[in-house]
């Protein structure tokens, strides 16, 4: 995965399983995470979609919603892709039994 963050705001840290249209990514956290950090996880999980470097915004979440109690700092974070418009992309995402949402990530187009 081609990510520009770095520690302690790095979480995706190793792609378990990945189609053309899912990927599940092992996220790591040095405490505790919080609803915000795992939706956070969940889109640096959506680089693993790519194997090319592109510069991306997350422009919203929504649906995101608390399904139990956070405990642990290790989470696998399901993404799926649900609809690609020119430079956006829509996911949604699942993290275990924890929390669940959906993300749009939106491209820096290419100069031409």
């Amino acid at each position: 995965m081609n990510l520009p963050h770095l520690e302690p705001l790095l979480f995706a840290k190793e792609i378990l399983s990945k189609s053309e249209s899912e990927v599940v990514v092992r996220c790591e956290f040095e405490a505790t995470p919080t609803l915000s950090m795992l939706a956070e996880a969940s889109a640096q999980a959506s680089s693993a979609f790519s194997e090319e470097v592109a510069i991306g915004f997350v422009s919203s979440f929504k649906s995101v919603v608390l399904l139990g109690t956070i405990n642990d700092r290790t989470y696998n974070i399901k993404v799926t892709k649900e609809v690609e418009l020119s430079n956006m992309k829509q996911f949604s995402f699942e993290v275990e039994e924890v929390a669940t949402g959906s993300f749009t990530i939106v491209f820096k187009e290419e100069s031409k």
